[in-house]
Parts: C-alpha cells; structure tokens; sequence
C-alpha cells in the first residue's frame, strides 16, 4: 500500500511547488442523473449525483482531484487521484496517466480493499479542417485491483470530435469501444459535451454519456479557470 502515500505527496508537492512555470488552475462541479463506470460499462448509481474536482496544469503536466458523493448506500462515493502528461510525437499528440481510485463498494472510502490503480497511455493523430477536429485514437488501459478487485487489462479503439462552434461555445464528442482482453466483453460508450464561457474565467457545461450496458446520463456544471 506504498502506491497511497507515494501519490498523495507527488500531488500535495506538484500543487503547492513554484518550480513550474506557466500554470493554471481549475475548479469544477457538476450535478448529474447519475454515475457511470464507463470503463466496464456499470451504473455507480442510477440516482443523481455531485461531483467536482481541481485541476492544475504546468505545461505538459497536469494533477487532477476529484470527488463525487451519491445518495447513501450506493457505491457512487468515490475520490481520485490522477497524474497526466501529454505531449506530441510528429503528428502523434498522446498522453500517459497513473490514478488512484479511493472506491466504496461497502466498505469505506478510507479502507483500500476495493481501490483501483489505473495506468493508461493514449494516442490520437488530431485532423482538424476550419473549426472541426477529428482524432482516431487508440487507449490501452491497466485496472490493477488493490486487493479484492480483479485486475483488467483494457484496449480502447475510438475517435474524438470537437467543434469550435463560436468564440464562446464548443461541442466536442468521444466513441471508444473498450474491450476487456481477460474477461473477454467490450463495452461501447460514447459521450458529448457542450460549453459555453460566460466570464473570461467562468463556462457554464452541459454533459451526456451513455454505454451499451447502461442507461444514459446528463449533467449541467461549471469549470471556473484562474
């Protein structure tokens, strides 16, 4: 259980430290109708939920805390820890991630029994012609189960799509198919978003995802960036 205490001090120090130059930081909250695990394609909760996080980028570095709260006796009470770094290789943009999932599934957020260590690597080649940008990527996921969850490996075919519709306004769009190589399933889902800048720092955010093993979800939020 190193994997805890090595994570929280590599965010607490990438959070607080002036070492990097150029950074911003994010707020962001949302209300939505539910909770999907879209990696597996599972309902966290199918009644509606809160979550939000802050996020702090310094150039191509990026640590991220999130959180989401669900009506009692679901298993939608969940904190995360994430670490990204993105980057391009010729026309390759890609990204690798390490996150810690504090997950309850009836024990307790702070008892690691059910937590998840999630490693990733993406690569997209982004195709963009006037306000419209089209990414084939292509993600391979680790789910290493802490103690009581199974441990998965993940391939995730897909594409992206973001839209510049107006200087305030945006529509972007994701489809991956994930495919689980050990227990042998895929899982479709897909998402779409749509924002909107009311201040210089304020956008308002209009969400919705869905699964082929599930039933769709929408949310409304806010991401203020400082």
């Amino acid at each position: 259980m190193r994997v805890i205490p090595v994570l929280l001090a590599s965010l607490f120090l990438f959070t607080t430290t002036p070492a990097f130059a150029e950074c911003s930081d994010t707020v962001y909250s949302k209300l939505a109708s539910g909770y999907i695990l879209k990696d597996v394609g599972a309902l966290a909760s199918d009644k509606p939920v809160v979550q939000g996080g802050y996020t702090r980028s310094c150039g191509k570095f990026t640590g991220d805390v999130w959180g989401s709260v669900g009506p009692a006796g679901k298993t939608a009470d969940e904190i995360d820890l994430s670490g990204f770094y993105d980057d391009r290789a010729g026309p390759v943009k890609y990204q690798l991630s390490a996150q810690y999932y504090f997950v309850n599934l009836g024990h307790s957020l702070l008892k690691p029994k059910d937590d998840i260590v999630e490693l990733y690597a993406d690569a997209s080649i982004p195709l963009t012609h006037g306000k419209v940008t089209v990414a084939p990527l292509v993600r391979a996921v680790q789910m290493i189960g802490v103690r009581d969850l199974p441990s998965l490996p993940l391939i995730q075919p897909g594409v992206r799509l973001s839209v510049q519709v107006s200087e305030q306004s945006a529509l972007s769009a994701e489809v991956r198919n994930s495919f689980n190589l050990s227990q042998h399933y895929s899982n479709l889902r897909w998402s779409v978003g749509v924002s909107h800048k009311l201040t210089e720092h304020l956008t308002g955010e209009f969400g919705y995802e869905d699964t082929d093993r599930t039933r769709s979800v929408v949310s409304v939020g806010l991401r203020y960036r400082y």
